[in-house]
């Protein structure tokens, strides 16, 4: 009677520790190999004064609310992403094959009351990411599910729940990759188009496509993109049928974006502008935020941040 006394209590503490509906909830509290957290929240400007914070919102889809728990090297363990009444609505765990080059051996998500999604990664000998086992898609991340065919080196196959990509590869000169794609969509939508790598930095340089629906074209793009020597995109001209996309970034000394331009030809009438300030601790890390939209004040962002390696 003893032992039944003792055993129950902890089949009902297991039980409890792995949530009702059978999830382990304990691999989404914080991380022992955490060495910061960081707490970020989006504010609307206030109506009274627009550079000090008013109602938080949870509109801002580049800093969205939640807080994050990091490694020494930087690398994301837990993000829990929260309304700004504080309800935490999604939890995303990473896992490391190897911490110090951040290779991701799986990513749980847990949305309650579902049931978790676990993305498996599959490497090649070089690191490179040649396969994942499920599709992801989270606030802020998009992990899509790919599988490879592994009966050629130059054709690949991606697996998604809405299209199939078919794909081969062509060394060019000057060390660049093109790679030809047919993609087609469970509508029968198809999309035939060409990229261009930099293959010393795996950068797009090129895309360009045309997507058809049955035998009618239904769109055609053109896009080419210029790089910062530290890979950041600086500029990307965009063409399809209404004429000539150009968008251009500037980014600060720590590398955060800090002035975006957008216009068009021909000549719309229209120029987006947006800039950003950043404030900074002693740490060099930003802890606010303030954006500015074709000259109104659109959004700020705090982050608090604990430090504890």
């Amino acid at each position: 009677m003893k032992l039944f006394n003792t055993i129950l209590p902890m089949a009902l503490a297991v039980l409890l520790a792995a949530g009702c509906n059978g999830v382990n909830t304990g691999q989404f509290k914080q991380p022992k190999e955490t060495a910061k957290i960081i707490h970020t929240t989006s504010f609307h400007p206030s109506e009274a004064n627009p550079l000090e914070c008013g109602e938080p919102f949870d509109g801002n889809n580049l800093y969205p609310n939640k807080d994050e728990y990091l490694d020494s090297y930087g690398n994301p363990l837990l993000e829990t992403w929260y309304h700004p009444g504080g309800e935490t609505f999604i939890y995303a765990r990473y896992y490391y094959s190897n911490h110090t080059f951040g290779q991701l051996e799986k990513v749980v998500q847990y949305q309650p009351p579902m049931k978790p999604k676990v993305a498996k990664f599959t490497r090649d000998k070089n690191g490179a990411v040649i396969g994942i086992s499920e599709t992801i898609i989270l606030p802020d991340k998009f992990f899509e599910k790919k599988e490879v065919d592994r009966t050629s080196t130059f054709k690949e196959t991606t697996v998604t729940d809405t299209k199939s990509v078919e794909s081969t590869s062509t060394p060019l000169e000057n060390n660049q990759l093109q790679v030809d794609y047919k993609s087609t969509r469970t509508d029968s939508v198809v999309e035939l188009g060409t990229k261009v790598y930099d293959q010393n930095t795996g950068a797009l340089t090129e895309h360009s496509g045309i997507e058809y629906d049955k035998t009618e074209v239904k769109r055609a793009f053109g896009k080419r993109y210029e790089y910062t020597p530290e890979g950041k995109v600086k500029r990307l001209v965009n063409t399809d049928a209404t004429g000539t996309g150009f968008y251009t970034w500037e980014y600060d000394d720590h590398g955060n974006w800090v002035a975006y331009k957008y216009w068009k030809e021909p000549d719309d009438g229209n120029t987006y502008t947006q800039d950003k300030v950043y404030t900074y601790n002693e740490n060099g890390d930003w802890t606010k935020c303030i954006t500015t939209t074709n000259g109104e004040v659109e959004a700020i962002v705090t982050r608090t941040i604990e430090y504890l390696k």
